[in-house]
């Protein structure tokens, strides 16, 4: 035993307590974090040169050209940018085309010089989208071609119930042209041609916005601390989190120790390592040692995540029950890809060798990134329900659900975490099978096949 632990002790100080370890585990992400938080604004704003160029527009109702000419005018644009006249009831989910054109307007910092040309309403498209082809969008001319159908504004036609079928309107882009601009374009057209045909029923475009408007106060959450402000989106964010915390610690741990057991074994260590402990004794050591480094990666970041959380006032989101769950089932997870992962790198003679053999085990690790948005979406359903008891993805699913707004049954966690306790004695025995065979083979790399005959041999 004492062996065994000095095994696990020498494995986690030769993995946690190198200055590549500290730099790429802590310094690193920490400075990904501040670029991130205060430098990738900068970066992302559009502050380059001023798109220049014309937009041609081929106007078949005759009456728009002028207003989306207005519309686009660099003086109209930089007012819009700074007003965000979004019309979107506060504490409402905005739709797809509001984020649109609200990004579009957060990004665009430098504001396009469009000019707009009109063509005629009987100007042949085919010939109107020629200079087009021609340069690229950074080069000017012609950056865009707008048709409008006549029957944009003004319509006989009717649907069957009556209400009055307008036309539409198309729009041509050279290739490249930023979405910034393309939106910019799209959203005068579409405005425009909105409030003509208010005017033209009658109705006052201000009086129809006030009427169809409806405002709402910031959603709260009554708590028993008192009311807070709701973070939409938090009770995806949270199992998500959960579930990448956990699949980073064991990913890490796992890695580390594929890579040592490889460098091990090609170096003739472990020829010396054996001549003092059984086989089972040292990947068991090896495994312990890697949990820890596991363990210290996911109390590192986890203490980042609920620090975040302190700092918005929002501990009350996570039960102190669940991260007792989180370190149980992390520990499971970790003792399944972890042994097979150890079996994997005694069984090669170098990690170019051992990609073959990982595919299965990768496989196993992508299918939770896979499914965790649905089970999250419905914890309770029937899908959900499966793939937490289905090994060996049910540690972390069940996880995913434990975190979400449905918590599962305290059976259903129990009958999980037996599944993943039963599951892990059963992998580890078939790692601890082919550690014991490969760590001492060397030569031609085994294949899927042959590790399971020495399963069977063993």
């Amino acid at each position: 035993m004492n062996r065994m632990l000095l095994i696990a002790w020498r494995e986690f100080a030769s993995t946690a307590l190198t200055k590549g370890f500290i730099i790429g585990g802590f310094i690193v992400p920490a400075v990904i974090l501040v670029v991130m938080v205060t430098l990738l604004p900068v970066l992302m704003k559009d502050e380059g040169k001023a798109i220049e160029g014309e937009v041609s527009i081929i106007d078949q109702t005759g009456v728009l050209a002028d207003d989306i000419a207005l519309r686009l005018t660099p003086e109209m644009l930089a007012e819009e940018t700074q007003t965000f006249d979004m019309k979107i009831e506060p504490g409402m989910t905005p739709t797809p085309e509001q984020t649109s054109e609200l990004l579009s307007k957060a990004m665009m910092r430098t504001i396009p010089k469009l000019t707009v040309k009109e063509l005629g309403a009987s100007a042949d498209p085919e010939v109107a989208k020629e200079p087009l082809r021609e340069g690229t969008a950074q080069e000017g001319g012609v950056l865009a071609l707008a048709v409008i159908d006549a029957n944009a504004v003004v319509t006989d036609e009717t649907t069957g119930a009556g209400v009055p079928k307008f036309g539409a309107y198309q729009l041509f882009v050279k290739p490249k042209l930023k979405d910034s601009v393309q939106s910019t374009i799209r959203r005068a057209i579409a405005e425009s041609i909105r409030e003509a045909r208010l005017e033209n029923a009658g109705l006052s475009p201000d009086q129809v916005n006030a009427l169809t408007r409806v405002d709402a106060e910031q959603t709260k959450e009554i708590t028993e601390e008192g009311e807070r402000d709701s973070i939409e989106g938090l009770n995806m964010i949270l199992p998500g989190g959960f579930m990448i915390l956990m699949m980073m610690a064991v990913m890490i741990g796992g890695q580390y120790l594929l890579t040592t057991t490889v460098e091990e074994k090609s170096s003739r260590v472990v020829e010396v390592l054996l001549s003092a402990v059984s086989p089972m004794q040292l990947m068991t050591g090896k495994i312990l040692g890697q949990l820890m480094v596991g363990g210290l990666i996911m109390m590192v970041y986890g203490s980042v995540g609920i620090a975040g959380l302190v700092i918005a006032a929002l501990t009350d989101v996570i039960n102190p029950m669940v991260l007792v769950w989180l370190v149980l089932f992390f520990v499971l997870a970790y003792v399944q890809i972890a042994s097979m992962m150890a079996a994997v790198g005694s069984a090669v003679n170098e990690m170019r060798e051992a990609q073959s053999l990982m595919t299965p085990v990768m496989a196993i690790i992508m299918i939770p990134y896979m499914l965790w948005m649905p089970v999250a979406m419905n914890p309770s359903g029937t899908f959900a329900v499966v793939c937490s008891f289905l090994p060996p993805v049910n540690s972390f699913m069940m996880m995913v659900r434990i975190a979400s707004t449905e918590r599962p049954d305290t059976w259903q966690i129990l009958v999980s975490l037996g599944i993943s306790v039963v599951s892990s004695i059963l992998v580890l025995k078939g790692a601890a099978k082919i550690f014991r065979v490969g760590l001492l083979m060397y030569g031609k790399p085994p294949n899927l096949k042959t590790l399971i005959k020495w399963i069977r041999m063993a």
